[in-house]
């Protein structure tokens, strides 16, 4: 029964219908957490079950518009083994009404040093969810859940004065430490996510990641083959930034660093029309006068 004097927040939960008992612990959750909260969280499709809505509706994209037109939020729910195909039909559907994504990482996204872990999502999923509020715990949501409602700042920030991006796939680490090694011993703010996540003492770390290339005036791409430059998060971040450049929002460089053989005639147009530093055959020594 819901209290009078408290504030509801019609919320829409988008899962995958693979992750459907996932989706139904996190009602629970809320129904338990939320009971003493100032808010009261008016969930618009519990109960309701991806593959049933389209069995039984005439048209279940009108059933999801309709209600999801109420939501105040939209919930993305992601799991270790989501079926991105049916998130992010329901994304889009949310970007299409205006409304605001919360992304909430069902379990630890960090290991027991407190390490962030990167989970394997798409390109596609990663480029719907830019901008997008976190709430990464594996505890209670409420607290998180409340300063987003009442519009409070974030509890971690990047620094403003961050601006390297250094962009990579893990396989590719050796080569990127090099130039981040590189770079901060000529007291340049470089963001590497193996080093500087850790530091800012958060686990969402799409939030800080999102932060890191808004703040940052260059690029570099690190990369051993076209298979690791062209991986999911490394493309979608490369291919962001290229896009932020040509809209006029960015201006600094774009720097792409090869090595292991790679050859420049391999790499996307994209990445050929800007800087290419070839580390076998010049070392990166070239690569400081393109970020200072």
């Amino acid at each position: 029964m819901q209290s009078s004097n408290k504030k509801i927040v019609n919320l829409w939960i988008a899962f995958a219908d693979n992750d459907h008992p996932a989706f139904q612990r996190l009602c629970d959750s809320f129904e338990r957490e939320f009971w003493k909260s100032e808010y009261d969280l008016n969930i618009l499709n519990e109960g309701w079950e991806l593959k049933e809505l389209s069995r039984n509706a005439e048209d279940d994209n009108d059933i999801i518009t309709v209600t999801m037109h109420k939501a105040d939020y939209v919930l993305a729910c992601l799991t270790p083994n989501l079926n991105e195909e049916d998130l992010i039909a329901q994304l889009r559907r949310a970007h299409s009404l205006g409304k605001e994504i919360i992304i909430f990482y069902f379990g630890r996204i960090c290991d027991k040093q407190g390490k962030p872990i990167s989970p394997r999502f798409s390109a596609d999923l990663f480029l719907i969810l830019q901008g997008s509020k976190q709430v990464a715990l594996w505890g209670s949501p409420t607290a998180e859940l409340e300063a987003i409602f009442s519009n409070s700042k974030p509890s971690y920030t990047l620094p403003k004065d961050s601006m390297v991006f250094l962009s990579h796939n893990h396989k590719d680490i050796q080569l990127a430490k090099l130039i981040y090694d590189y770079l901060k011993d000529k007291e340049l703010n470089v963001f590497l996510s193996e080093e500087t996540l850790p530091t800012l003492g958060s686990c969402d770390y799409m939030k800080e990641i999102d932060q890191a290339l808004d703040n940052s005036k260059h690029m570099i791409i690190a990369g051993t083959s076209i298979e690791n430059i062209m991986s999911g998060w490394v493309e979608a971040e490369w291919r962001l930034f290229i896009n932020e450049k040509r809209s006029g929002r960015k201006t600094g460089n774009i720097i792409t660093v090869i090595n292991n053989g790679l050859l420049p005639s391999a790499l996307p147009m994209s990445l050929r029309y800007y800087e290419v530093i070839n580390k076998e055959t010049e070392g990166i020594d070239r690569l400081i006068k393109y970020v200072l």
